[in-house]
């Protein structure tokens, strides 16, 4: 799975669970997805920015408004790295 194509394959199909109103499973996809980029590809911050942006609204949407705040903070700070 820590193959790049894998990682991003696991994003769109998150992306399609939450477009279908699947909270729950595209949240589960994302984190995967994050972990795993953080662990085997840490220095492509593009990806882990896609992968936080795409699991803040997850977060908000299921009332976990906290945690999407982290992430987008998170996001923040990679993008002002750059």
């Amino acid at each position: 799975p820590e193959d790049p194509a894998t990682l991003g394959a696991m994003t769109g199909l998150a992306i399609s669970r939450e477009a279908a109103g699947r909270y729950q499973e595209a949240i589960a996809l994302e984190e995967k997805a994050l972990a795993l980029k953080r662990e085997h590809t840490p220095h492509d911050e593009e990806e882990i920015t896609k992968s936080l942006e795409n699991l803040a609204p997850c977060y908000e949407k299921t009332g976990r408004k906290e945690d999407a705040a982290e992430l987008r903070a998170e996001r923040e700070a990679l993008k002002a790295k750059k």
